[in-house]
């Protein structure tokens, strides 16, 4: 399947789940790929088209290393900044799901990820070993790393912006009042 088949696939498909229409389907897919277009040598992976090839489950040892790589990551980076009541699950196909409260949306946490990996001097990813990754439904939510899918799932997001004003807000309020209380 082709990059353009599964592009419309996917408009096809987020059209028929929430009830719009194809262009409005297609207009928020672009958005939220224009997240990731500066690092457009980084291949796209679609997962209408990934469903259409032969299931290989990812070996233990590559699930260990991509968890790792990834939770380094966005401590480092600070790509999860204002979420709260953080998860994460190996998945039945042996990928990962990353959940949160609040905090950014699943395509600003893709994006601070691979700019912090696409940094030649960062030391915890490599540039070129994240690959940017879309739903069925034409969500940029998940990046690919050894083979492993690591799909992030917030619940309420806020948005990066608004996330890291709130907790800003917060380490002020408690070091004007005297400091934080146990």
């Amino acid at each position: 399947m082709t990059h353009d088949q599964a592009f419309k696939t996917a408009a096809r498909e987020r059209a028929a789940s929430r009830g719009i229409n194809y262009t409005a389907a297609r207009r928020e897919i672009l958005d939220q790929l224009a997240e990731v277009a500066e690092f457009g040598h980084l291949p796209v992976i679609w997962e209408s088209a990934r469903v259409r090839v032969p299931f290989v489950r990812p070996p233990r040892e590559r699930h260990q290393l991509a968890l790792g790589a990834i939770e380094l990551a966005i401590r480092e980076s600070g790509a999860l900044e204002g979420a709260m009541h953080r998860d994460r699950w190996r998945t039945l196909d042996s990928h990962i799901d990353l959940d949160w409260d609040g905090g950014p949306y699943a395509h600003e946490v893709l994006r601070e990820l691979i700019a912090f990996a696409e940094a030649p001097d960062t030391g915890t990813v490599d540039p070129g070993q994240l690959r940017p990754g879309v739903s069925l439904l034409g969500d940029l939510n998940a990046v690919w790393i050894s083979g492993v899918r690591v799909r992030f799932r917030p619940y309420k997001p806020i948005g990066a912006e608004t996330a890291r004003a709130q907790t800003l807000a917060g380490i002020r309020a408690r070091t004007t009042t005297g400091g934080i209380t146990a």
